[in-house]
C-alpha cells in the first residue's frame, strides 16, 4: 500500500518535470544551432560573446516556447487518455453535461477579467519592485516576432499547461485528496513551476480558477477557454502599451470593472452549471 501511495504521488509530479526536461533539450539545441547560424566572428571577449548569446535567446525563446510546446502535447494527451482510460475501467466517470454557448462565453469572460484584475492587483501591490527577475522574464515573452509570440502564448502554452496542470496533475491530485485540496494544491504546483515570484503569484491564483473551472464544467477544453481568453488579452494589452496610455483614474476603473466582471462570471457559473 505504501509502495502504492509513493507510485500516486509521484504521478503527479513527474509530468511537468517531464516537460520541464524536454523544453530544456528544446532549448539548449535550439540556441546551439542558433549561434551557429548566426556567430558573430568579430566578438573579442567572453563577455561579448555570453551577451550574443543571451540576446539570440531573447529573440527566439518564444519560438525555442513553442516547439517545446508542440513536442510536449501529444505526449500530455497520450498520458490524459491513458487516465481517462484507467479511470473509465475503475467505474470512475467524470458527469460530462452539455454545455450552452452562452456558458463558454461566460468562461472566455472570466479568463479575460481575472488576467486584467489579477495582474493590476499585483501591480498595484508592488510586488514587481519588490523581487528581481519579472522584467527579464517579460523580455523574453514579448521580445520577439508577434506571430510568434501569439503561437506561443496563445495557442501553445494554453494547451500543453492545461494538459499538464489540470488534466494531468489536478485529476491525479483530486484522486488522493478530492477535488477542494487538489485545486489549491495543483495551482500551487503551477505557481511554483513558473519560478519567479511574481509570475509564481499570478500562475497561483489564475490555476485556482483553472482547476475550479475543470471541476464545474469537467471538460479539459474549459480550462483551455479560459487560459487562452486570458493570455490573449494579456498580448493584446501588452503589445498595445495601453496599461502606459491611462490616468490613475483609468487603472483605478479597470480594476473595479475587470474585478467586478470577475466575481459576476464566478457567480453565475457557479450558480448554472
Amino acid at each position: 500500500m505504501k509502495e502504492n501511495r509513493i507510485w500516486q504521488i509521484w504521478r503527479i509530479f513527474y509530468p511537468p518535470l517531464l516537460y520541464f526536461a524536454i523544453s530544456y533539450l528544446v532549448q539548449l539545441l535550439g540556441i546551439l544551432v542558433l549561434v551557429r547560424l548566426n556567430f558573430d566572428f568579430e566578438l573579442s571577449s567572453q563577455e561579448e560573446l555570453q551577451n550574443h548569446i543571451i540576446g539570440i535567446y531573447n529573440q527566439n525563446a518564444m519560438l525555442l516556447t513553442m516547439i517545446s510546446a508542440l513536442v510536449s502535447i501529444p505526449i500530455c494527451f497520450l498520458l490524459f487518455c491513458a487516465d481517462r482510460n484507467r479511470e473509465e475501467r475503475n467505474g470512475y466517470l467524470w458527469e460530462r453535461k452539455p454545455i450552452l454557448i452562452r456558458q463558454w462565453i461566460l468562461v472566455a469572460v472570466l479568463g479575460m477579467a481575472a488576467s486584467i484584475s489579477m495582474n493590476d492587483w499585483i501591480a498595484l501591490s508592488g510586488i514587481i519592485l519588490i523581487f528581481d527577475g519579472f522584467e527579464q522574464v517579460a523580455e523574453a515573452l514579448y521580445g520577439g516576432s508577434l506571430l510568434i509570440e501569439f503561437l506561443a502564448i496563445v495557442i501553445a502554452a494554453p494547451f500543453v499547461e492545461e494538459l499538464l496542470f489540470r488534466g494531468l496533475v489536478y485529476r491525479r491530485t483530486r484522486v488522493l485528496t478530492g477535488a477542494r485540496a487538489a485545486i489549491i494544491l495543483s495551482a500551487l504546483y503551477f505557481g511554483i513551476y513558473h519560478m519567479n515570484v511574481v509570475q509564481g503569484i499570478y500562475a497561483f491564483l489564475l490555476g485556482i480558477l483553472l482547476a475550479w473551472v475543470y471541476e464545474k464544467y469537467q471538460t479539459i477544453w474549459a480550462p483551455i477557454l479560459f487560459h487562452v481568453s486570458a493570455n490573449f488579452l494579456s498580448v493584446v494589452c501588452t503589445e498595445g502599451n495601453f496599461s502606459y496610455r491611462m490616468t490613475v483614474i483609468g487603472v483605478l476603473l479597470e480594476i473595479v470593472i475587470s474585478t467586478g466582471l470577475m466575481i459576476y462570471a464566478i457567480i453565475r457559473i457557479h450558480r448554472t452549471v
